[in-house]
């Protein structure tokens, strides 16, 4: 099965619930960033896109009802613990970095890059992008003024431009607080919804002006009804250097029994296993995932309160229900530990379901 034919089943499947979309700007420049995300995960095997797939779909599975019997492990092994977990954000975006000192014009590049993310909804979004070329942190704040020709009239000047906020909830953080080497970005958006869409003005040669210095933005051409859109500098959350993923280290590995009844629980263990050189602590005590068919959920594992030692390992007692709606024959279980996405450690095993 394809990724695309996996996600299409996904979303086809009458046990999930999609979230209704925002307003069309924010929805366009939402989808632009889960594209620049999806574009940064393209270029790993397809055993990754896999894994981005099966943990962007987490939250819709349900947990089975019904009593849950407690399971009754062996001594050596970590009892499971029936502890689902919500609708949560287990990666949040981080916290806003602290403003640091003022960038100066001696501070950024000369030259600035453009990046045209496209049309949709009436709107066009285009990226401008300057590079933090110091040394040391500094803080890019404000928005800045454009200059334009109007390629009808010829007639060139500073354009009349209002607040941006189309890239608003989109995966920004403002002021752009940048490291050397990194860019600060500025949204523009074009929208032709003003005037019924008529007599649009196309501007050309345009430029950002800041700091006392004037950025031409090469051959972009923009056409639009309405006032220009200018965000303030933003910082992308999506260039910030990732956490090192704590878990993708761990190999996960399954002891399931040969066959289940459907609609019946079933135990069965997972074995984390450390092959470095290094204990790995499982702390912040991690999430998993479960399923088989259609039935399985999210859940806290019971962290056993000590590391998985070097070339060592932890096992962990498991419960899982059977949905009822299953079909007999081979089934398929899958065990996730959630970790950043396209590094979660998963394990597979063959069942067969019967009745």
């Amino acid at each position: 099965m394809t990724v695309e034919e996996r996600l299409r089943r996904t979303l086809a499947d009458e046990v999930l619930v999609l979230p209704a979309w925002p307003d069309p700007v924010g929805r366009v420049s939402a989808g632009m960033t889960r594209r620049r995300r999806l574009r940064r995960l393209f270029g790993a095997v397809l055993t990754a896109v896999l894994t981005v797939l099966t943990a962007g779909v987490w939250t819709a599975v349900v947990a089975p009802a019904g009593p849950r019997p407690a399971p009754s492990p062996s001594a050596a092994t970590v009892p499971w613990k029936d502890s689902p977990i919500g609708a949560v954000d287990l990666f949040p975006p981080p916290s806003p970095r602290p403003s640091a000192r003022p960038c100066g014009a001696a501070d950024l590049a000369s030259s600035v890059t453009v990046t045209d993310n496209g049309a949709a909804g009436g709107h066009r979004f285009i990226d401008v992008k300057i590079r933090n070329t110091s040394g040391s942190r500094c803080t890019l704040s404000g928005s800045a003024q454009l200059t334009a020709t109007d390629a009808r009239t010829g007639a060139r000047g500073h354009l009349t431009t209002r607040s941006g906020t189309g890239y608003a909830g989109t995966g920004y953080e403002t002021p752009a607080t940048i490291d050397p080497g990194e860019e600060a970005t500025l949204g523009l958006v074009t929208g032709n919804g003003c005037d019924g869409g008529a007599n649009p003005t196309t501007y050309r040669d345009i430029a950002v002006v800041m700091l006392g210095r004037s950025y031409p933005l090469g051959a972009l051409t923009v056409q639009t009804t309405c006032e220009l859109e200018v965000t303030d500098w933003m910082l992308d959350i999506q260039t910030r250097p990732l956490t090192p993923p704590p878990y993708a280290r761990l190999v996960p590995t399954l002891d399931v029994p040969a066959t289940v009844t459907i609609g019946q629980w079933f135990d069965f263990t997972v074995t984390l296993t450390n092959p470095t050189g290094a204990a790995i602590a499982v702390v912040p005590c991690p999430a998993y995932r479960m399923t088989v068919f259609k039935g399985g959920g999210t859940y806290w594992l019971n962290c056993p309160g000590t590391p998985v030692p070097a070339h060592g390992a932890i096992r962990f007692a498991m419960r899982l229900q059977v949905a009822s709606s299953t079909p007999p024959g081979l089934v398929h279980l899958q065990w996730q530990l959630l970790d950043q996405p396209g590094v979660s450690p998963v394990a597979d095993a063959a069942l067969t379901a019967t009745t």
